[in-house]
């Protein structure tokens, strides 16, 4: 019963109400969503981009917000199973941890500490209190309902989470430590779906984030792709999974009416340090709005090896000429 209660307070699992529509506009005229994977570490992953929209550092992005999604999943059981069980003395939110761990049909506790080790299995209460008592800090669960705030410290340095459709992502409260104007905010989001669509290898999500006449710049120096060319490209690696993982180190973006352009650091899982610029237009919101008109992508070389990139880029070129290439 209590469990039941838990559970429906934060309305994991809402119906529609009256008053939500209401609820959901009024909290979007003070939050910045930053939407993570819906792979089933959700909960986890949110937590990790609340944690750098809360002080203002660019959120991660691919495989290093998976990694730290498994460094959150672990420390929460570590927390709620330090022995493969769940610790019957431990008490989170006043209540035992025993009347807060969601038990699937016919799964005892040492089940569900094993269970909820493994990637991709759905967290919920029991695991936000215990991020929360790790963390050292509040998180706080936006609905369609309201906002629901789980553990204990200051209000000031809550983590944000919005809950919608079973599915958790990041919020960042404005007023945080680095304030960015609404329009720099919107070519930030775009730029981060950018990287994750990529990183989850979604032709039609990333492609809807280009305007029909973009071009793509790649790393190699004949790689300057027309839209219809590089959807052919990618959308073929995409269809085999075959997606590209970018975190972002630093960003800076100015906007200058409807235009805006972009620097970004990079780290690629496979090519390392790299750089992202490009241009956007925004187009309004009934088409669209901020969308990419270029990108260009290059890899970021060290002085002291320069040289010797360079040898070897001419050395490629001449024998590519040679081969009629």
């Amino acid at each position: 019963m209590w469990r039941l209660l838990c559970v429906a307070s934060i309305a994991l699992r809402a119906r529609h109400h009256p008053r939500a529509d209401r609820a959901a506009t009024a909290a979007a005229a003070f939050d910045r969503v930053h939407e993570v994977p819906g792979d089933g570490d959700c909960l986890f992953s949110a937590i990790a981009a609340a944690e750098a929209l809360a002080v203002g550092s660019i959120v991660p992005a691919g495989s290093a917000l998976s990694a730290r999604a498994a460094e959150l999943r672990s420390s929460a059981m570590d927390l709620l199973c330090p022995t493969g069980v769940p610790d019957g003395a431990l008490t989170l939110g006043g209540l035992p941890v025993d009347l807060l761990i969601e038990l699937q049909p016919g799964e005892d506790g040492r089940g569900y500490c094993s269970r909820l080790r493994r990637r991709g299995e759905w967290g919920s209460t029991a695991e936000i209190l215990a991020l929360s008592r790790v963390l050292g800090r509040p998180i706080s669960v936006r609905t369609d309902f309201g906002e629901q705030a789980f553990g204990d410290g200051e209000a000031s340095g809550a983590l944000a989470l919005r809950f919608r459709g079973n599915h958790y992502d990041a919020v960042r409260l404005r007023g945080g430590a680095c304030e960015e104007t609404g329009a720099e905010e919107a070519v930030g989001r775009v730029l981060d779906r950018l990287h994750a669509t990529a990183a989850a290898a979604d032709a039609d999500a990333y492609f809807a984030l280009f305007r029909p006449e973009a071009v793509f710049y790649g790393t190699d120096p004949g790689e300057r792709w027309q839209m219809d060319e590089f959807r052919a490209y990618a959308g073929a690696r995409f269809a085999a999974g075959d997606g590209w993982e970018y975190s972002v180190r630093e960003r800076h973006v100015t906007v200058r009416g409807d235009v805006a352009w972009f620097d970004e650091a990079l780290d690629g899982k496979v090519l390392g340090p790299t750089r992202g610029t490009g241009v956007l237009v925004d187009d309004g919101a009934a088409a669209g709005g901020w969308r990419l008109a270029a990108y260009s992508l290059g890899m970021a070389v060290r002085n002291e090896v320069a040289g010797e990139v360079a040898r070897l880029n001419k050395e490629g070129r001449g024998v590519a000429a040679s081969q009629g290439e």
